[in-house]
């Protein structure tokens, strides 16, 4: 991680950190009356959190919860964290809220179950339908680390902040410094959006896009030609909602809006 340090002219510390995780820039900015020293053990806090989420929900990794579902989960019941069957449920709840456009099995090899993962809560135990079924959280995960880092900035007492993921997730607290909200441009535009404590989160595929957006009953990527941008107070279920959006038809893009306390970019 890497910071950079100012005082305005108000008074208040302004710390500017960066560093990588989830295949991306982090970008975190605070305006604060903590000391500079506590601002700095606040961003390495907020690091290790979205780090220690990389970990357990990268399909990449062989050594990751998720990694270890998608092994074992078509064969078994696999008991699984608190965290993760919180995570499952929540994504299961906004599958069934986008129309089915969300959904983190679209990656699978078979497109014809309508139940794909069954969730035991009794049990905490995950089991899949059919052995060709294979989770992936990237679609929801930076949004939900939006949430978690959002939390420790509001147990910190911090009102004033910026957080930015890859620039297709940002969280936005209080006021910049020398304006109210966040002005934030919105990805692959030239239209801007203030933000007050809120998130914008955007979803879209380019020609060059390494792991492209699905479509959940045929594996294909979306090919609409503009990405979708959306305005929630939560940052998961921003993730979930510009998914679905720039996934669905345009008939039903208004019905699925219906369901969430969101505005449409």
């Amino acid at each position: 991680m890497q910071f950079s340090h100012k005082t305005l002219p108000d008074g208040r510390n302004f710390l500017y950190a960066w560093f990588s995780a989830m295949f991306t820039r982090i970008d975190l900015i605070m305006i604060t009356n903590a000391c500079e020293h506590d601002l700095e053990k606040i961003a390495k806090r907020i690091e290790n959190k979205v780090l220690r989420i990389e970990v357990f929900a990268n399909k990449f990794n062989p050594e990751s919860e998720l990694s270890l579902i998608n092994r074992l989960a078509g064969v078994q019941e696999v008991a699984i964290s608190d965290e993760m069957m919180q995570i499952l449920q929540e994504c299961n709840n906004y599958h069934q809220k986008t129309l089915g456009y969300f959904d983190i099995t679209a990656g699978s090899d078979t497109y014809i179950l309508h139940e794909k993962y069954l969730l035991d809560n009794e049990k905490t135990t995950v089991k899949f339908a059919d052995s060709n079924v294979k989770l992936d959280l990237s679609g929801f995960i930076k949004g939900y680390a939006l949430r978690k880092v959002i939390e420790i900035l509001n147990n910190e007492e911090i009102t004033d902040a910026l957080i930015n993921i890859g620039n297709s997730s940002v969280g936005a607290k209080g006021n910049h410094p020398f304006g109210e909200g966040w002005k934030i441009q919105v990805p692959d535009t030239q239209t801007e959006c203030v933000l007050h404590n809120e998130c914008l989160t955007t979803s879209g595929n380019r020609p060059d896009t390494k792991w492209p957006v699905v479509m959940p009953d045929s594996g294909l990527p979306g090919t609409k030609s503009s990405a979708a941008s959306v305005i929630t107070i939560d940052g998961s279920e921003g993730e979930a909602l510009s998914t679905a959006i720039y996934l669905a038809k345009e008939n039903e893009v208004g019905l699925i809006l219906k369901k969430f306390n969101a505005r449409m970019l």
